[in-house]
């Protein structure tokens, strides 16, 4: 440092080759604008900072930075300089690096001159206050913020801030979504699979797992093939190869594209959440299964505490960026509200961070089971489900309400076709449905004329009540309620 406190030539905290060379590594590869994660006021030529900041307004707009783009943005910004001398500068940096490959080495050489040169400025700042005794105090506290927020790499993420108007929103021509499985999974979304402990959410991811391997069906739903990664952390080999045996993975067309992990390092330390990044990267699944996310995790972070989105919401971005479909299995709390949000055990930052919520339902000595679905860019959906213990499969009969609907009136017409009339409490109590489901099958079975009715007096003030009996039953019905052979 020389004694007028500037920074000797022989110290100059900036490297135009690696500034150049980020550039043209962005103008080779787009990504690398974003990847990059460096923020214009970091480069040391306000030029390059200037085509930075260009780069990353056009990205926000949708429009690939390029030569032509780039000099069009410059302009728009204000730039003095001619198009043609802007083109050729930018073309000096496209031709200052063979491949984008080493971007992050120029991103990171950027990074630790920036820091070098604020930390400088700081001290260049703290040791003129030194001598200015009114001001120190202020001058010290703006030091240690300053310092705390280069040592902490607490340089937050880019936030550009460009507006895009609706205009320009309406205009762009935006791809239709992908579903990996449609109506319940879009491509590229963060899910969860929730419920009960040993109510057969393993069977069933793994049911989803080979039915996308192979390009089959899942729950009656064609699914888009693709490669399955399945982080199976709490099941033995041996059992996993007895239940796709079960069903009937090794019949036919096998899974061939379908993986297993059975030790995975944690997802909220850091070296575990690269290896899952690196992983995704290198096979490009399009779906990863996680089973379960408690075994995903160590005990640093409590699924009770909002921190638990610290590991969610990565995730999902992770999810949203590779466009592959994340699925972790968790379990339901003790007490349950039938809504697959709320039941969620733990932090309710969980249901905030994902996407696409699964809630699996069963109660104890029931064989009919539902699955309910929610989230984003889905419709709400409940469907009726059966577990077949043979196959170890689960089957959708249809939509919950409609299967319930008519497995009611089924129930109803059993009866009626034992007895002679009945009216509508006992009608719920022999077939032990409530009032209200009772008179919705009875609506359905009045409108398509499976039953019938008449009314009768039961008071001297003429109040009177219905009857329901079968049409065939007609011509036998007496003035009385008669309740025979139930």
């Amino acid at each position: 440092m020389t004694a007028n406190g500037k920074v000797s030539p022989a110290q100059q905290l900036y490297s135009i080759e690696a500034e150049w060379s980020l550039i043209g590594s962005g103008l080779i590869d787009p990504d690398v604008f974003v990847k990059a994660e460096v923020q214009p006021a970091m480069f040391h030529q306000m030029d390059c900072g200037e085509i930075w900041a260009a780069a990353l307004e056009l990205i926000q707009k949708g429009i690939t930075p390029d030569l032509v783009t780039l000099t069009d943005a410059l302009l728009r910004r204000g730039s003095s300089e001619l198009p043609g001398d802007i083109t050729a500068k930018l073309t000096r940096m496209l031709n200052s690096v063979p491949t984008a490959v080493h971007f992050a080495s120029y991103a990171a050489t950027i990074k630790d001159y920036y820091k070098r040169r604020e930390a400088w400025r700081v001290s260049a700042e703290l040791a003129r206050a030194v001598t200015r005794k009114d001001d120190f105090d202020k001058s010290l506290a703006r030091a240690r913020d300053k310092l705390d927020s280069l040592t902490l790499q607490k340089i937050a993420k880019l936030n550009h801030g460009f507006i895009l108007w609706a205009g320009e929103l309406l205009d762009k021509d935006l791809p239709p979504p992908i579903w990996l499985v449609p109506d319940l999974l879009p491509a590229g979304c963060l899910a969860v699979l929730a419920g009960r402990a040993k109510l057969g959410k393993s069977f069933l991811a793994l049911q989803l797992a080979v039915a996308v391997a192979t390009g089959g069906k899942f729950l009656e739903h064609d699914c888009k093939p693709g490669k399955v990664l399945f982080f199976d952390l709490e099941e033995a080999e041996r059992n996993l190869q007895d239940r796709l045996r079960q069903q009937g993975a090794g019949e036919g067309k096998r899974p061939e594209s379908l993986g297993f992990l059975f030790r995975f390092s944690p997802l909220n330390e850091p070296e575990g959440m690269a290896q899952f990044i690196a992983l995704l990267q290198a096979e490009k699944p399009a779906l990863a299964i996680i089973d379960t996310l408690a075994s995903a995790k160590n005990g640093k972070i409590d699924e009770n505490s909002a921190e638990f989105a610290d590991l969610l919401n990565p995730l999902r971005g992770l999810a949203q960026e590779s466009g592959c479909t994340i699925l972790f299995l968790y379990h339901h709390g003790k007490s349950l509200y039938d809504d697959p949000v709320l039941d969620l055990r733990g932090s309710s930052a969980i249901g905030a961070a994902v996407d696409v919520i699964l809630g699996l339902y069963r109660k104890r000595g029931q064989k009919r089971a539902t699955l309910s679905c929610v989230g984003r860019n889905v419709l709400d959906l409940e469907l009726a489900m059966d577990f077949d213990k043979q196959t170890g499969c689960w089957q959708a009969m249809g939509e919950a309400a409609e299967v319930e609907q008519t497995e009611n009136e089924k129930t109803i017409l059993d009866l009626l076709g034992r007895v002679t009339e009945v009216d509508i409490d006992n009608l719920a109590e022999f077939t032990a449905l409530t009032p209200r489901a009772v008179d919705w099958a009875l609506k359905s079975l009045l409108d398509t004329r499976q039953v019938t009715f008449r009314e009768v007096a039961t008071t001297a003030k003429g109040r009177k009540k219905r009857l329901y009996f079968l049409p065939s039953a007609e011509s036998g019905i007496a003035n009385t309620t008669l309740l025979e052979n139930v």
